[in-house]
């Protein structure tokens, strides 16, 4: 029963650290793409200011 408890305990541990993981690289693919859209959305518009 106990190294059932201790096998259950590293799983969850396994599993909360995966899922952190996977939501800390998430919320770093969402800042980066809107990172890459602010900065294209600004050379457009400084492109199209040039034009003019």
């Amino acid at each position: 029963m106990i190294a059932q408890l201790i096998r259950t305990n590293r799983f969850n541990l396994r599993l909360r650290l995966l899922l952190i993981l996977l939501a800390s690289f998430l919320v770093l693919l969402v800042v980066a793409t809107f990172a890459i859209l602010a900065e294209h959305h600004r050379q457009t518009h400084k492109a199209s200011e040039q034009g003019s």
